[in-house]
């Protein structure tokens, strides 16, 4: 090359140059100076000698960012800092590049030696991305503009063997088999050059670096000052050919890791989260904020009440663990007697039985419903297997997770798009191309085989049983939608994840029913199968799921199910808690506490489970 020494633009203007969205960090390899960018990468070599001698840098400090594209801008500034003559102009060629930008320069160079030129009239485009092709000519024009040579012809690479020759536009042929020729570009793994694909840092520095050792300077380094946290580098390069040198400064700058939680935040006391420097071992602080109050668990019986002695019930807090306690009446060591019909179970009331201490009399309730209704389990819920495969019938936490891995998108639809995306995941893995995600599919996209049986067969813990009076069953319904909606849930269609996970109308209810031990035949496993899409229309027609009462003598803990104005159909269902307001699951809203009154909609039937 032509350069003797490299000038360098500012910070800012760099950041700018180069400003793509930040990738997710972890630690660096020992030696490399951005932090995702690790040891034995296919990009490795490329980013870190382009940093070296100065043609690219970080779109932040310590970050490289290589899956983010270049644009028309960026690609040309590239050029110019290899070429290094980085003269000043009064020409102004083109109306949307302005006087003072960071490329201004940089365009004008290129656009007066024939490197690259605009996209129409008087518009050069610096923001528009550029693709692979694009990039690719504009580095041939460069090689054949600033003379540079290489006495190897192309190595016999033909782009015919490329299945996507085709897409290749006439302009770009030359410099395509040129650069395929040479080395500088190679395919993917499924044969195809994707010429119109936009290019990434990873690949632009692989392409910079190989193209700089093919044609270029041989640079060897005289004089090293190696950059640290604190102060710059300073390397100074000569070419081993020509004699011609170079000088580049590399910034110094600390390699901050991710950071990691050094002191819990609890109710009241800020916590800390430490970051610490990958290459020096220094590191900084910042607070994380106290949450301000107290988050009481449901309590604990720590100390069992008898015939003749009080028990307690601890609470605990589970932000900090501070604790309170409540006395449990004394029950004493009890000889029951047989269990008896205290208060009949029918259809218009929650039965009891009773049974009492021989010996103090003490009584203890256990609460049923009537034969008619579904029983109160003593036992866990037991859900059928979740081994079912997806397809365009199917709804649900594993159809976000198949849309997540392919599509990069939280839908819990099955779409055409999905089906689309399956089956081009499929032909990539060597699958069998139906479009159907089954264990083979699922186990390929990195999920686990306990995933495919157990994803979306989440059920809340028993919080109540037989024992506890029909008021704590009812209130127990309804602190398991507080939680739903204190956690923020997300509503996601066919969903009954655990609290701040997805749960729609009809999932949010089926927690809250098993939260009491009532299991109906529908469940959360049929919740995400198209059919069942509206399950709040099952709940509403299931005669077993408790009494159905008048809409306008709601009590609290009774289902209320809405349909839209001027219909009949069921399509939605929500729990009352009382004074007009109600916990429902709701799109775009996710699980919330609203007032009963849906706008659009009207409260069709209402079902007392505990009546």
């Amino acid at each position: 090359m032509k350069a003797v020494i490299l000038r360098f633009i500012s910070a800012a203007m760099i950041c700018a140059l180069l400003s793509f969205a930040a990738l997710g960090v972890g630690a660096a390899a020992e030696g490399i100076p951005f932090r995702d960018v690790s040891r034995q990468s296919w990009y490795e070599d490329g980013a870190v000698y382009c940093f070296e001698h100065g043609y690219i840098e970080g779109t932040l400090v310590g970050v490289f960012s290589p899956k983010d594209n270049l644009s028309r801008a960026m690609a040309v500034q590239i050029l110019y800092s290899m070429n290094g003559e980085n003269t000043e102009t009064d020409s102004k060629t083109y109306t949307d590049v302005g006087r003072g930008k960071w490329y201004f320069e940089a365009v004008e160079w290129a656009h007066k030696n024939d490197v690259a030129h605009g996209t129409g009239g008087t518009n050069f485009s610096p923001s528009a991305k550029i693709t692979r092709q694009d990039f690719v000519t504009m580095l041939y024009s460069f090689n054949a503009a600033f003379d540079h040579h290489n006495e190897t012809e192309p190595n016999g690479v033909v782009l015919s063997s490329f299945t996507d020759i085709e897409s290749i536009s006439d302009y770009a042929a030359d410099a395509m088999e040129w650069a395929v020729g040479h080395g500088l570009v190679s395919g993917y793994t499924d044969n195809t050059l994707r010429p119109k694909s936009n290019i990434t840092r990873a690949e632009t520095a692989t392409v910079i670096a190989a193209f700089d050792r093919t044609f270029g300077h041989r640079w060897q380094a005289d004089i090293i000052t190696p950059r640290t946290c604190e102060s710059d580098g300073h390397t100074e390069y000569s070419c081993t050919s020509c004699g011609a040198k170079r000088t580049v400064i590399t910034k110094g700058y600390h390699l901050w890791n991710g950071g990691e939680i050094t002191s819990e935040a609890s109710c009241f006391t800020p916590g800390v989260k430490t970051f610490t420097c990958i290459s020096c071992g220094g590191s900084y602080t910042t607070e994380l904020p106290a949450a301000g109050t107290h988050l009481w668990d449901g309590g604990r019986i720590t100390t069992p009440a008898k015939c003749n002695a009080q028990g307690v019930k601890t609470f605990s807090c589970k932000r900090c663990g501070e604790t309170y306690a409540e006395v449990i009446p004394a029950l004493g060591y009890h000889v029951w007697g047989e269990w008896i019909e205290a208060i009949p179970a029918d259809i218009y009331t929650t039965g009891t039985m009773a049974r009492y201490c021989w010996h103090c009399g003490t009584g203890e309730a256990m609460i049923y419903r009537c034969d008619s209704y579904y029983p109160i389990l003593p036992d866990e819920i037991d859900l059928p297997s979740g081994g079912y495969e997806l397809s365009r019938k199917n709804i649900g936490m594993k159809v976000i997770y198949t849309n997540i891995r392919l599509l990069s998108t939280d839908s819990a639809s099955f779409t055409a798009s999905t089906f689309n995306a399956v089956k081009r995941f499929q032909r990539s893995c060597g699958l069998a191309q139906t479009g159907i995600v089954d264990l083979a599919t699922w186990l390929a996209m990195g999920y686990s085989e306990y995933d495919w049986y157990n994803l979306g067969r989440y059920i809340t813990p028993r919080q109540v049983n037989a024992y506890n009076s029909r008021q704590d069953h009812i209130n127990t319904m309804i602190n398991v939608a507080w939680d739903y909606a204190n956690a923020g849930t997300v509503y996601r269609i066919g969903c009954s994840g655990p609290p701040g996970s997805y749960a729609d109308c009809s999932g949010l209810i089926y927690q809250c029913l098993y939260a009491v031990g009532i299991d109906p035949d529908t469940n959360i496993i049929d919740h995400a199968l198209a059919e069942y899409e509206y399950t709040s229309r099952w709940l509403a027609a299931d005669p077993k799921l408790g009494l159905s009462v008048p809409t306008n003598d709601l009590e609290p803990g009774d289902l209320v199910f809405y349909a839209v104005n001027g219909r009949s159909t069921v399509v939605h269902v929500a729990l009352y808690a009382g004074d007009g307001m109600i916990y429902d699951a709701w799109p775009k809203i996710g699980t919330t506490y609203r007032s009963i009154e849906i706008p659009g909609y009207y409260v069709i039937k209402a079902v007392r489970v505990f009546p």
